[in-house]
């Protein structure tokens, strides 16, 4: 989370990643130094979910929903491709069933034991891009925020923003659609088709997102 008391501004990047370059270009706007994690008598830290970050703003006497509340969201096909591989990436256990000759899990049997809410696809003492990561755009941003950016359409949907915040960031790289070097279709059968579209079918519908072409779901 990114936080201006002076231009009423919050921003909550994706908890995967930290959406480098939209945060690379806000970070210079904040008037708030965030920690990582919460420390003792910190009213916020960097981490913060959305909702998290109302229960902060209120329990400091700020008026949360006046501020510009500004998330940023992706295709859940791809963000729980690449939550998986940041898993596989960091995970020592996974890395000793590796080194084991077991294999890494199964992506779908993972992808069953997470959840678009709660836990995510951790626990909670796992990190925070861990549980958040699974999460929905409908839950990770429910009425809480005000506007979205999605990671696929940066430079259409940062108009607005801009438009309310009134500042032109600086951002190290030209604003287009972020693509992902992962063939994440492939991670895909029905089964896993099937799945996303219980669990991440509001989002799919809200945000236009596509799900994978190389099979349909029943």
């Amino acid at each position: 989370m990114l936080l201006s008391h002076a231009r009423r501004f919050v921003f909550f990047p994706d908890p995967i990643d930290g959406s480098p370059i939209l945060s690379g270009g806000f970070a210079p706007l904040t008037d708030t130094d965030l920690q990582d994690r919460a420390r003792r008598g910190a009213l916020f830290h960097s981490t913060m979910s959305p909702a998290e970050a109302e229960w902060a703003f209120d329990g400091a006497g700020y008026a949360f929903r006046t501020y510009l509340r500004v998330a940023v969201v992706q295709n859940p096909f791809v963000q729980m491709v690449k939550l998986y591989e940041k898993i596989t990436a960091t995970d020592q256990i996974w890395q000793a069933r590796y080194k084991a000759g077991l294999g890494r899990p199964d992506f779908y049997r993972w992808l069953r034991g997470t959840r678009p809410n709660g836990m995510g696809a951790g626990s909670k003492h796992s990190p925070t891009w861990r549980r958040f990561g699974a999460w929905s755009a409908r839950n990770w941003c429910g009425d809480y925020v005000s506007h979205v950016i999605r990671q696929e359409a940066m430079e259409e949907d940062l108009t607005a923003v801009l438009g309310i915040l009134g500042v032109a960031p600086s951002f190290d790289k030209p604003l287009k659609s972020i693509k992902t070097d992962i063939d994440w279709e492939s991670y895909y059968d029905e089964r896993s088709i099937a799945l996303m579209h219980h669990r991440y079918g509001w989002d799919l519908a809200q945000y236009g997102y596509r799900m994978p072409t190389h099979l349909c779901a029943g």
